[in-house]
């Protein structure tokens, strides 16, 4: 968009309106209902505050994503059991749905012990354990 907007010399505000009229799908959808819950006005919305809009829903929405598929990727690999733990716990709250997805989970730390043929630290065990309990 902004590579658009270096073609065309638009005010700060109509640069907001071109970008939200060419929202598709989803992102649309959101525009919409951000406009109605917020009250938003298209015509005084400036480029600026539009963008903080869009990365404050969708980059950190994203960033999100991106840890959890790393939490279901994390392999031991050459880490140690400190290492690994460390990375799978600071990873793990990313997860906030672990308790529908218990199968899984369980299937996980059985992954882990495999892997590690040592078993999992008393860490890993705790904080699993009060997971399950709630």
């Amino acid at each position: 968009m902004n590579f658009f907007f270096r073609l065309h010399d638009y005010l700060e505000n109509m640069k907001a309106r071109v970008a939200t009229l060419s929202l598709k799908g989803k992102t649309n959808i959101w525009w919409e209902d951000m406009k109605n819950v917020r009250g938003i006005n298209e015509e005084d919305l400036t480029w600026s505050e539009f963008e903080w809009l869009l990365k404050k829903k969708y980059l950190l929405e994203r960033y999100f994503d991106d840890r959890v598929k790393e939490f279901y990727e994390l392999k031991m690999g050459s880490m140690t059991d400190d290492e690994y733990t460390s990375i799978f716990l600071e990873l793990l709250k990313y997860v906030p749905y672990l308790k529908e997805e218990k199968l899984r989970f369980r299937d996980l730390l059985v992954g882990y012990w495999l892997h590690s043929k040592i078993g999992l630290s008393s860490t890993i065990l705790d904080h699993c354990r009060r997971l399950y309990e709630n």
